[in-house]
């Protein structure tokens, strides 16, 4: 997988439900949608490394959220790789059982020709079927003999490495309250000039009103 496909994985719904559940949050509160929009995630450019940011009102809570997913889609990840590898082991035995069958099959073939026969053509392609048939059950052992070497020694374990846990803030991302202040201000005084010139314009226009309605 890139690591766009493993940012992706990150919110996954068995990732986030394991997380509220671990932690003990309320799942009517914590949904997934709900969760899903309080985390941020990005890839740092050029690295195949991936941050993870939880918006909460709690930090403490926030980072707790954040540790948890990060632990819980490294488990997730390296499941389900397992499961692929199970898979892939169980699938590359049994093509390499049928391929063995194959083999004792023209080997018994080219003997018979070899004995009854002295078709050298026929005994040539022969001997080229029961080559490709080894040669293939061979690249099929290697890849067995790789998959068992990965799951023995725990490779699919190194994959997905957490290299630091979630930092607590020190002050709020948000609200902005300078911001907050600023835009208030700028409404404020743009109401202000409103009414002002909505009262000058009901001045000027009243009278002639009046005058016309006379």
């Amino acid at each position: 997988m890139s690591v766009e496909a493993f940012k992706e994985e990150v919110t996954n719904p068995i990732v986030l439900m394991n997380t509220v559940k671990q932690l003990g949050l309320d799942p009517q509160k914590y949904t997934i949608e709900n969760l899903k929009k309080q985390i941020s995630v990005s890839v740092i450019n050029n690295t195949n490394l991936i941050t993870v940011t939880v918006k909460e009102n709690d930090p403490k809570l926030a980072a707790k959220i954040a540790d948890t997913i990060a632990q819980n889609f490294r488990t997730y990840i390296i499941e389900r790789n397992n499961r692929q590898t199970d898979k892939l082991i169980e699938t590359l035995n049994k093509l390499i059982t049928l391929q063995n069958d194959k083999i004792k099959e023209v080997t018994a073939e080219l003997n018979k020709i070899q004995t009854n026969s002295q078709d050298k053509l026929l005994i040539e392609q022969k001997q080229k079927q029961l080559d490709l048939l080894k040669t293939t059950r061979d690249i099929m052992l290697e890849k067995y003999n790789m998959l068992e070497l990965v799951k023995e020694s725990e490779l699919g374990n190194q994959s997905i490495l957490i290299t630091s846990k979630a930092l607590i803030p020190d002050k709020p991302v948000a609200p902005k309250k300078s911001l907050n202040i600023i835009i208030a201000f700028i409404l404020g005084l743009m109401v202000s000039i409103f009414i002002v010139f909505f009262m000058e314009y009901w001045k000027n226009t009243e009278p002639k009103r009046a005058v016309e309605s006379k």
